[in-house]
Parts: structure tokens; C-alpha cells; sequence
């Protein structure tokens, strides 16, 4: 304190006060740097864990037939396609070393399991209409219905929200993929 002595009242008071901030601000230095450091490997986890994430594809072949109601071309016709259904999933791999999964995002098993569910068992070789489509069904045919225009992005659309709750936790579906001839395609990327 002898550092006020002989000052004015309020020119100790400033500088007592100046000396206190300086003071506090050398202890929140060491602080941050200390606080710093922790928050900085914090961060390092996170961007860690942001790089660790993984994509997985998986490809998925099935024959169905559609017809596009209201279309001014060649598609208002039954036809059908050999569709290639590509799925790719984003997850961290599984670090529980005593898990038969370990180093996994999720086993291409499941995946396929929950794929063909949920989509190739029933689309595949099935004929599929716009609900409001007039069609007999004579040939007692595979025929599914749907609220929307059986295009390959609609399909791809309803595919995701069948699938997307599906999957387990941490697994996060971010891309399909459809094509329906050899050079043509639809892509929902998420």
C-alpha cells in the first residue's frame, strides 16, 4: 500500500483500483491459461469427433415398374426399371473394445437388413401408382399405391422417412442415392 502514500484521495483510489484490476487480471491470466487449456481440449475432442465421423455406402439392386400419372411423355406408360438404391449413413465408429461391433459405424449386416425391411421386399418386382391412377388389377400384380407421384425423387423422398427412424442411435442417414437407368439419377443429400 505504500505505493498510494502521498496521493490525492482520489487519484489513490484510482490507482488503488487500477492496481487491484491489474492484479486480478494477472491471476485470470494464469486462470484462462489454465481455464484455456482445458477449453482448448475440449475443442480438440470435439473436432475430433466432428473428423472421426465416418460415411458408409451400401448398394441395393431391385426391379419395379411404375407409371407417371398426367405425364406428357413416354413414362404415363407401365414400365419398369432395374434400380440401383445407394444408402450412405454417418456415424462414429464403435470404440467399446468388448462389443463384437468395435470399430464399426454400424455392421453393412444390419444395414442391409433394415433396407430390405423396410424396401426391397416390398418394392422389388412390385408395380407402383399414384393412388389416384385409374388401373384393374386383373393380372392380381405386386401393386403398391402411394399419395405421390411415383417419380424417382418422390420415391427417394418417401424412402429417407421410412428409413430414417430406423436406424440406431448415432447412426445418421445423410445421402441416398437412386438410379433409375445407367445415366440417370436422383440424389437426396441430407
Amino acid at each position: 500500500m505504500w505505493i498510494f502514500s502521498g496521493q490525492s484521495s482520489k487519484k489513490a483510489d484510482g490507482a488503488k483500483k487500477m492496481f487491484l484490476w491489474l492484479k486480478i487480471k494477472k491471476q485470470s491470466l494464469r486462470c484462462f491459461h489454465t481455464i484455456g487449456h482445458a477449453i482448448y481440449i475440449q475443442i480438440k475432442k470435439k473436432i475430433y469427433k466432428l473428423i472421426m465421423k465416418v460415411q458408409l455406402t451400401k448398394q441395393f439392386d431391385f426391379e419395379m415398374a411404375h407409371a407417371l400419372m398426367n405425364y406428357d411423355g413416354h413414362c404415363k406408360n407401365i414400365h419398369g426399371h432395374s434400380y440401383k438404391l445407394y444408402i450412405t449413413i454417418e456415424g462414429e465408429p464403435n470404440s467399446d473394445e468388448t462389443s463384437s461391433k468395435c470399430g464399426m459405424v454400424m455392421d453393412f449386416g444390419d444395414l442391409k437388413k433394415i433396407v430390405y425391411e423396410n424396401i426391397i421386399d416390398k418394392y422389388d418386382h412390385a408395380l407402383v401408382l399414384n393412388e389416384k391412377a385409374v388401373f384393374e388389377n386383373s393380372l392380381n400384380t405386386k401393386l403398391i399405391r402411394t399419395s405421390f407421384q411415383p417419380t424417382c425423387e418422390n420415391m427417394l423422398i418417401y424412402f429417407y422417412q421410412i428409413l430414417n427412424d430406423k436406424l440406431p442411435h448415432g447412426v445418421r442417414l445423410c445421402k441416398l442415392r437412386m438410379y433409375e437407368t445407367a445415366t440417370s439419377y436422383a440424389e437426396l443429400v441430407l
